[in-house]
């Protein structure tokens, strides 16, 4: 029991450190550009509470380690082209966790403080997402189209789609 308890400890901890390896020193270690005033709770200098409540915390919503206001998928301008219909994207929970910061107005540390912490950034997309590459894509495989072998699709009411985490990775900036 002694034993299985402490390789247990091992590999999380292990797994945790990994963790914050992944992001340190990159574009979403914000460890070291965020005020007292900007972050909340004194965790000024913790890389992972820019996005997550440490130590097994609970947000108002319920949502565990998730220290973000997710905004309202209504509030954003969808992608549209010759093919593919605005009305035709859904946008979930997994890309508004991203948007929750990269639309620079509902952030947990304040409308405008992406924009202010980072001017030269690319990073604040807004709310309007018309001339980016689109989110929310429910993807169905179908007689025409070779299902994809190595997309990370995710879940909501059934459906598989495709968001922002389909590609970028906040744990892994190399994606």
């Amino acid at each position: 029991m002694k034993r299985t308890f402490l390789l247990t400890s091992m590999f999380v901890a292990i797994v945790t450190f990994s963790f914050g390896q992944a992001v340190t020193g990159s574009p979403h270690d914000l460890s070291g550009d965020l005020t007292d005033a900007q972050m909340p709770g004194s965790f000024t200098g913790q890389i992972c509470a820019a996005c997550h409540i440490p130590h097994n915390g609970v947000n108002s919503a319920g949502t565990v380690l998730w220290s973000q206001t997710i905004p309202a998928a209504g509030g954003f301008t969808m992608y549209s082209s010759g093919t593919m219909a605005a009305g035709d994207l859904a946008i979930t929970s997994e890309s508004l966790k991203c948007l929750g910061c990269h639309d620079d107005a509902t952030s947990i540390h304040g409308a405008g403080t992406l924009s202010a912490i980072f001017p030269a950034t690319t990073a604040d997309l807004g709310t309007s997402l018309v001339n980016d590459h689109p989110v929310g894509v429910e993807l169905v495989v179908s007689a025409d189209m070779q299902a994809p072998t190595n997309a990370k699709t995710f879940t909501s009411g059934g459906s598989e789609y495709v968001e922002c985490g389909s590609c970028h990775n906040a744990h892994d900036n190399s994606l």
